[in-house]
């Protein structure tokens, strides 16, 4: 079976066998909408049999709940093949909104015209309909007519049409309704459905990770071209997206350079409230864990080079492909537009709506007129604007506004917005509220070497490498990891993906031989890229031009140059040629060999470096790149003062950084000092921007005069202790240079130690350690909290000797989401919290046989388990007072032996008569929530009665008699919580049922609203 393919609504469609034969629509793997009366009466359990043509045999199910004829059946096993993350994506509900006719609809059913004779068996059915919203409105249903007679009256009075029951009503490609009726009449022209938007939409499945009930579109007609598009638009999107450029896999061909993002994206860290330092114990740090807010709007900052791009790419690919992993789901189906902003720039304006789609220049037909502001309206946009500092700093109030415009006129859809960390203040949107800001982190000791693995995977991939030449790369590898390890400064280098990739083509290259300093690692990558692939490919002056690195370095100056002093990054061709030509007045050598036209295709073609992105739009491989050049060049003109002017524009920053590694050492400390002086003479964050901005190039200086130094080390102490996040996580980019200059904790407040804990813990290094034992002897718990929570950013091993074993922990909270995590814990001391992410995409994440760790933790209190392999809780720990439990799968028989619990949180729905049954066996247990997946008093059917539980909370919508249910089978119950986070509506709940439960205290919360209790 396929697991990658997208399954429509009309895919999803099988048998349901309950009283009688019907249809129905798989909305998840293993639930079914049909039509209630299929199933027959309602007892305690309706139970039947659903079969689908992807499926061999037939599979079990029982009704979840029903809703007038509506039913909602679950399945003993998944009835469709489904993606790695084990997650069909749900269809897109609608609701009719308009009072005309909706031609161009589909039923989609097994009706017993269809059967084959002489076996009986059934065959899959299509009707198109019009569907009459006036028809039906008196009794609230859908009148869907056909349109052609679909059959002939019967002899035998029976309709040929039974077994539409239960069938999806489709409006393009959106569910509005499912058959309840086949009346009679009519020449069988008409059937009748039960509209989905008057179900109570809680009631209805959720991707893992969302909160609010599932969104419903208004439904007033159908464009048959716009599901087609979608399709065509989401698979050029995934062809366009989902390889990206690897330097250093291109010596043997384009297409081994490209990587496929699908199998080998890193999953990045980031850290959230940038400008408000924020670190509590369980706060995601995985960067996709992040994304998965309920914020519209996300401002995802990084450094050059720190994945930004990639990000997007993959982003894109997956989204609309519906393949991303559960924590993102919920973006799954969305339709994204990607917004490159130097192609925005390039193209002279910022585009509307309907040129969203166009922007990415994906090869796709032109879309149908209105498709793009269709999907918008519908909520299903994802828009990825890709380098917002990209965008000169004059027309950025013009891209605000552009942005802003877009937020406002489609309410529903999603946004991200990359940049690096100070092209705009953190409220520069204007929103009030719905925007979250994150700051891709650095790359981990980890992660380094998770990406080695990986990069070499994909050399390992190349079409020609022999099996000889794979055993070397993995020589390689293994030797490039223990370089990691045992070189800081190599390490430091690598802590973006870019540079990271950079070092292992070097080292490729160069059999094992590295730079370790920024400056010599850009020239080898370039003289590597630029001098070395023609020679190594035996391929000689194959335009009739030849050049050397030297020569080509000369070239792409120039343009660097114009790009960086015109705030661009791309030009047109003509505005290269311009900038070629000029610059061969001074290199006739180069000049003889061809016309400039023939020479600048040379570079295009043979450089590396530079790229053709479109017939008229040439830009760098990647602006680092860019600013490198451009700073060799400025410093080899004599520009070093036009360099300085423009040190305070963010724009600037890296090309001033840069051209410290071209500089004698007499420019070095012109440099230098004019940065201390110009940050003497500024105010506000331009004063310690600059003073950074010097401390930065200091630290890159082979050679500077110990006067300046001092002068430099004394503006950055001053900046001590940082009097916020954003300064304290800049400063953390000096690295270990800042480290002796950090003040000790005594002496300073609480949120100044926080602020400073923020910068040791950003710098990461072995360094480091004795800095974070220090602030770990405070007394403050916020602090140690902090260093509990940075323990992932350090090696694992050594953080616990040389720190965690140091400090009060009996107080903190620990996040575990790997293996070594966990078995470091019970060396520590007294652990009395601990969070398990079970299912976290890491390296070496954690297994069910793990959880024997838990048991060995005798001051363990609070236990909170989210994702849960096998749902199998194979160990017991008594201490544990208070569990929670948040995984879709989970045997509630193995609670029995949890003898210590006086509170048990459930998060997904479980059989309520088995849970109450193992629950008899904890005597101190006196608090508990549960997630009930569907009101109607079956779910109470049992004999049990829970005398000890003084508290219950439940997530659900419960009926009346459900209250009934909850006084008798818990007695002595004093509070009862009703808990509808995810609905915002003020209504009166009837809790007459509860009248005769003395002392019982009722809270029922929707939203932010609290409804009124009604008591009859």
């Amino acid at each position: 079976m396929d697991n990658s393919r997208t399954w429509s609504v009309a895919d999803r469609v099988l048998v349901v066998e309950g009283a009688f034969q019907g249809s129905g629509v798989l909305i998840a793997p293993s639930l079914v909408l049909t039509a209630a009366h299929v199933m027959g009466s309602y007892g305690p359990r309706p139970a039947g049999r659903v079969a689908h043509p992807a499926v061999t045999g037939q599979v079990e199910c029982v009704e979840l709940w029903r809703s007038g004829d509506i039913a909602l059946l679950r399945t003993a096993r998944p009835m469709l093949p489904i993606a790695p993350e084990g997650w069909l994506d749900r269809p897109r509900w609608g609701a009719v909104s308009t009072s005309r006719p909706i031609r161009g609809c589909q039923v989609v059913g097994f009706p017993d015209i269809q059967r084959r004779p002489p076996t009986g068996g059934l065959e899959l059915d299509q009707y198109e309909v019009t569907v009459l919203p006036l028809s039906g409105s008196p009794r609230q249903v859908l009148t869907c007519e056909f349109a052609r007679p679909p059959a002939t009256e019967r002899a035998d009075g029976t309709s040929p049409l039974e077994g539409l029951s239960g069938a999806p009503v489709i409006a393009g490609g959106v569910l509005i309704g499912i058959v309840t009726d086949v009346p009679r009449g009519r020449g069988h022209l008409r059937v009748e459905a039960q509209p989905l938007d008057g179900l109570d939409r809680n009631r209805l499945p959720r991707r893992p990770g969302e909160h609010g009930p599932p969104r419903f579109e208004d439904i007033t007609e159908v464009h048959p071209r716009d599901e087609r598009f979608t399709e065509q638009y989401a698979k050029a999107l995934v062809r366009r997206f989902r390889r990206t450029e690897i330097i250093g896999i291109d010596e043997l061909g384009h297409k081994a350079s490209r990587w496929d993002l699908n199998a080998a994206y890193l999953h990045l860290e980031a850290e959230s409230s940038y400008r408000e330092l924020s670190r509590p114990a369980g706060s995601a740090r995985r960067l996709h864990e992040l994304l998965a807010t309920d914020k519209r709007v996300v401002l995802l900052r990084g450094e050059a080079g720190a994945g930004k791009t990639t990000l997007v790419w993959w982003l894109a690919a997956h989204a609309a492909a519906g393949t991303l992993a559960p924590h993102l789901a919920r973006l799954n189906g969305l339709v994204p537009f990607v917004v490159p902003m130097r192609s925005v720039r390039a193209d002279g304006a910022f585009p509307t709506p309907s040129g969203l789609a166009e922007v990415a220049r994906l090869t796709v037909d032109a879309a149908p007129t209105g498709w793009a502001r269709r999907v918008l309206e519908s909520g299903r946009g994802l828009l990825l604007i890709d380098g917002l500092d990209e965008v000169p700093q004059e027309d950025r109030d013009e891209a605000r506004r552009w942005l802003t415009d877009l937020l406002e006129a489609f309410p529903e859809m999603r946004c991200l917005v990359t940049l690096r960390p100070l092209a705009a203040e953190g409220d520069w949107l204007g929103l009030d509220d719905g925007v979250l800001e994150l700051r891709l982190l650095p790359m981990s000791d980890e992660h380094i070497q998770e990406f080695v693995r990986a990069w070499h995977d994909a050399a390992r991939l190349e079409p020609s490498v022999t099996a000889d030449e794979r055993a070397v790369l993995t020589e390689l590898e293994q030797e490039l990891a223990r370089q990691f390890q045992t070189t800081p400064a190599l390490r430091d280098l690598a802590r973006t993906p870019l540079l990271c990739a950079v070092i292992c083509a070097l080292h490729r290259k160069r059999q094992g031989l590295l730079p370790t300093r920024r400056s010599d690692l850009y020239v080898a990558a370039l003289d590597m890229l630029l001098g070395g692939r023609d020679k190594l490919r035996r391929i000689d002056a194959p335009e009739g031009i030849e050049l050397d690195a030297g020569e080509h370095k000369l070239l792409l100056q120039r343009i660097a140059a114009w790009l960086v002093r015109n705030g661009q990054l791309q030009l047109s061709y003509e505005q290269a040629r311009r900038q070629l030509a000029a610059a061969l007045q001074g290199m006739p050598q180069i000049a003889d060999q061809g016309p400039v036209e023939k020479i600048l295709r040379h570079v295009l073609s043979r450089s590396g470096v530079l790229q053709e992105r479109t017939r008229d739009s040439v830009q760098f491989i990647h602006r680092t790149f860019q600013d490198y050049l451009a700073a060799k060049e400025l410093r080899d003109s004599d520009h070093l003062g036009e360099l300085l002017r423009h040190a305070d524009e963010e724009e600037w920053e890296d090309v001033v950084s840069l051209v410290i590694g071209h500089c004698t050492r007499g420019e070095v400390k012109r440099v230098v000092d004019g940065l201390v002086a110009q940050g003497d003479a500024a105010t506000g964050p331009t004063r310690w921007r600059l003073h950074l901005l010097a401390a930065t190039c200091a630290t890159s200086a082979l050679y500077l005069d110990k006067s300046t130094r001092t002068a430099v080390e004394e503006r950055v102490a001053a900046i001590l202790p940082p009097a916020d996040a954003v300064r304290s996580a800049e400063l953390a980019k000096l690295g270990p240079y800042v480290l002796p200059l950090l003040p000790q904790p005594a002496g300073l407040g609480e949120h100044e130690q926080l602020l400073v804990l923020h910068t040791i813990c950003r710098i990461g290094t072995a360094e480091s350690l004795p800095l974070v034992r220090a602030y770990g002897q405070v007394l403050a718990r916020s602090v140690r909290q902090y260093i509990a929570a940075s323990w992932p950013d350090f090696p694992v091993g050594r953080y616990a000797r040389d720190v965690l074993d140091h400090i009060r922990t009996d107080d903190l909270q620990f996040v575990i989401d790997r293996r070594e995590l966990l078995h470091h814990l019970p060396r520590l001391g007294a652990v009395r919290y601990a969070e398990l992410h079970m299912s976290a995409p890491v390296p070496d994440p954690l297994g069910p046989s793990d959880l024997d760790v838990v048991a060995e933790l005798p001051d363990l209190r609070e236990l909170r388990l989210k994702g849960l392999p096998g749902g199998r809780l194979l160990a017991a720990n008594p201490a544990v007072a208070r569990l929670s439990v948040d995984s879709d799968r989970f045997d509630v028989g193995d609670l029995g032996r949890w003898s210590g619990l006086r509170s048990l949180a459930l998060w997904h729905p479980v059989h309520v008569p088995e849970l109450l049954e193992s629950l008899k066996s904890l005597p101190k247990l006196r608090a508990l929530q549960l997630s009930i997946a569907a009101p109607g008093g079956w779910i109470w059917h049992t004999p049990t009665t829970m005398a000890g539980i003084r508290s219950l909370t439940l997530l659900t919508a419960l009926e009346t008699g459900d209250l009934a249910h909850v006084a008798r089978t818990f007695p002595s119950l004093r509070r009862l919580t009703l808990l509808r986070p995810e609905q915002n509506v003020h209504r009166a709940v009837n809790l007459t049922a509860l009248e005769k439960c003395p002392g019982l205290t009722v809270e029922v919360v929707y939203g932010r609203n609290r409804p009124d209790l009604v008591r009859q």
